[in-house]
């Protein structure tokens, strides 16, 4: 790690690469407690934005110990660590694998660019679609809010995040290509009935629309970077409202494609990156009152292919927590993937998630909508998948 640009360099002239903490033993339930106070307690003055943390036993797990990397939002967003977590995780002799062939019609990084020409008019149109979109809570009277003065420990308090055991990506290949569309597409449309369910267990009531966020790879860096923050995302309006799920599936891959060729995520990276040259000041008065986001936002991350070989050890399980859906920043969804499998992790605040089992119960609908688009599409194999 510390050969990694960025990592190896420390505020100040002197000081360790990172700082290393070490925990004897914590039992699952204590980890993950651990793991989210941890996401939002301060930085130490004058040492460096990034920690590692080593449990050395988890206590009813056997030979099971677990690292936290843990980092400010200015070194790295999840992208960017995971890729770094990929880069440590690789074999000094990686296996060969099956060369893919690039996919027809992919535009230069200069034609690519020329696409911000067309960024006025896309924005327009996205944003009238987006204007008919509802929000999963009608009733915000009760939230309660975040302020200056909040102890991590009570802002730790308020996330809810829960993971499922892993699914085989192939999976999702196989119903994605049954039906003609990408596995994206069959991982968003499974994520929205899943959610539909749980938050309007009575069909005649559900939302029709609702905007979905997500990570698109960087234009302006080719073969991904290790570190620093991604700013190309990209939205679209979700079919939530529609309830038989080949329907649904469709219009979800053809929101995804509609999206992957707009302007619009080219236009706001352009924003985005200008809003970072005004100072400090101004920045803050454009994101005031920008707490409240009715969205649900999907971090949709690679990880290591070979989990064997990291540090010597085999990596059990990979997961993230984002501070900053300790407020009102919608729902987070994380589809990650590793080894061939994936796991997918529900987070937000207690404003959004009732509690835990709401977390769960999210993930067990989306096994079961999963289960319906096999179906549909004639599969004779069962999907056995635990939560």
């Amino acid at each position: 790690m510390a050969l990694v640009p960025g990592i190896k360099q420390v505020p100040g002239r002197f000081g360790r690469f990172w700082d290393t903490l070490i925990q004897p033993e914590l039992s699952l339930d204590e980890l993950h407690k651990f793991q989210a106070q941890l996401t939002f307690q301060p930085y130490r003055k004058n040492a460096p934005l990034w920690e590692v943390v080593v449990i050395k036993r988890i206590s009813d797990t056997p030979n099971t110990s677990a690292v936290l990397f843990r980092c400010h939002h200015a070194l790295g967003d999840g992208l960017a660590i995971f890729s770094l977590l990929r880069k440590m995780a690789c074999s000094p002799n990686p296996k060969i694998r099956k060369q893919v062939a690039p996919t027809r019609g992919m535009c230069s990084t200069g034609s690519a660019a020329l696409r911000i020409l067309a960024a006025p008019y896309d924005i327009v149109k996205l944003e009238r679609e987006l204007g008919k979109v509802d929000w999963l809570i009608k009733d915000k009277e009760g939230w309660t809010q975040l302020d200056d003065n909040s102890h991590y420990p009570t802002i730790a308090a308020r996330l809810r995040f829960h993971s499922s055991e892993p699914i085989p990506f192939s999976v999702i290949r196989q119903v994605g290509a049954a039906h003609g569309v990408s596995g994206t597409a069959v991982l968003h449309s499974a994520m929205l009935g899943a959610v539909r369910r749980s938050y309007f267990p009575h069909e005649e009531k559900s939302i029709s629309r609702v905007r979905v966020q997500t990570q698109l790879p960087p234009m302006w860096v080719k073969g991904g970077r290790r570190l620093g923050n991604n700013t190309t995302c990209g939205s679209y309006s979700a079919p939530m409202g529609e309830l038989d799920v080949v329907k649904r599936l469709i219009e979800t891959h053809e929101g995804l494609v509609a999206m992957k060729r707009s302007a619009c995520p080219v236009g706001l990276e352009v924003f985005i990156l200008a809003l970072g040259c005004l100072p400090r000041p101004g920045i803050r008065s454009h994101f005031k009152g920008r707490d409240q986001q009715d969205k649900i936002f999907v971090f949709n991350i690679p990880g290591p292919e070979e989990v064997d070989n990291f540090c010597g050890y085999n990596i059990k399980h990979i997961g993230m927590t984002v501070g900053s859906y300790a407020g009102n920043a919608g729902l987070g969804i994380s589809f990650i993937s590793a080894g061939g499998n994936l796991r997918i992790g529900v987070l937000g605040d207690q404003n959004v998630l009732s509690g835990k089992d709401q977390t769960k119960e999210i993930i067990i609908n989306f096994m079961e909508e999963l289960e319906a688009l096999k179906n549909a599409a004639s599969f004779s194999n069962l999907i056995d998948c635990s939560v």
